[in-house]
């Protein structure tokens, strides 16, 4: 039995496939290895993305659509760790996907050290940029690229995340 997917088309190697759902859909389509985008060669059902890929809206635990997109498990306001983390609530455990990401994890907890002193935020900020400065042009060419095929969305996040911390 086929799966009903969207236009996603990524490899399987670049989706995260939460636990719950596998199980849920691997009775569907025989087996695990189908679910994943594996030896059938189907893309992964429409609604799951690469991982790394942006998320123009990720509402995942509550996060409000006004919070803006998301990119990888670190880039995007109250988005650390691969989850909803606004003031309060603790950071999630996913580790960065590329060095974008792993940017916005320092920049994270740098604002978790930081607190609520302004000038200890606006030094945050800097260090941010002055890495998103710092790697190539082309994330192809990152000490730790993206996945294949969200290199061009990860350039214009980075580019986003630049104008918001004033680059």
């Amino acid at each position: 039995m086929r799966v009903l997917y969207g236009l996603l088309n990524a490899p399987p190697s670049a989706v995260r496939w939460p636990d719950d759902v596998r199980g849920q859909l691997a009775p569907a389509v025989g087996s695990s290895d189908d679910i994943r985008g594996g030896p059938n060669g189907y893309p992964p059902p429409f609604g799951f993305v690469p991982v790394g890929a942006t998320r123009l809206i990720n509402r995942d635990g509550g996060r409000s659509i006004w919070a803006g997109p998301t990119n990888g498990n670190w880039g995007g306001k109250y988005w650390s760790g691969g989850q909803y983390a606004p003031p309060g609530r603790p950071n999630g455990s996913l580790p960065p996907v590329d060095s974008g990401d792993e940017s916005y994890m320092r920049h994270d907890l740098c604002y978790d050290a930081a607190g609520s002193d302004p000038q200890k935020i606006r030094a945050c900020d800097k260090v941010l940029i002055d890495e998103l400065n710092a790697l190539p042009r082309s994330p192809k060419d990152w000490p730790r690229p993206p996945q294949p095929g969200t290199e061009d969305e990860t350039e214009q996040f980075r580019g986003w995340a630049k104008g918001w911390f004033g680059s």
